[in-house]
């Protein structure tokens, strides 16, 4: 469980910036197995919108 937990915070490390708060949460929530918050979950999303659209204009 903690292993899993630690992985899942570095990989939402790797793309979006998260406070210390945000960061205990998502690897508490991630070792209970409950879905991420939805404020992790909206930037995510938008760090997703940006990276596509970085690509799509990398492309043209």
């Amino acid at each position: 469980m903690t292993y899993n937990a630690v992985r899942t915070v570095a990989k939402i490390k790797e793309k979006i910036e998260l406070t210390s708060g945000e960061e205990f949460e998502t690897g508490l929530r991630a070792a209970l197995g409950l879905n991420l918050t939805y404020a992790i979950q909206n930037k995510l999303q938008q760090f997703q919108v940006a990276d596509s659209f970085k690509q799509a204009l990398f492309e043209k």
